[in-house]
């Protein structure tokens, strides 16, 4: 996510994130997938996790600060 009050910096630095990431890099742990593996194999029904995005205090505040003022 961006910062509305700062976007050149702010997305210069997701962008710069972003590249980071990999195809081929776990973003969940092993401990995770091997519960929703035995759920699958047991038959039942199971939702993987939605998101890895956990967003600071700071960014929410400031994002809240936006919608407040523009939106």
């Amino acid at each position: 996510m961006t910062d509305p009050f700062d976007t050149k910096k702010s997305f210069s630095d997701a962008l710069s994130e972003v590249r980071t990431f990999d195809f081929f890099t776990e973003v969940y742990p092993k401990s995770i997938f091997e519960k929703i593996a035995k759920s699958l194999e047991q038959g039942k029904k199971t939702q993987p996790p939605k998101t890895i995005f956990l967003p600071s205090r700071k960014l929410v505040r400031t994002v809240i600060r936006a919608m407040i003022k523009f939106g």
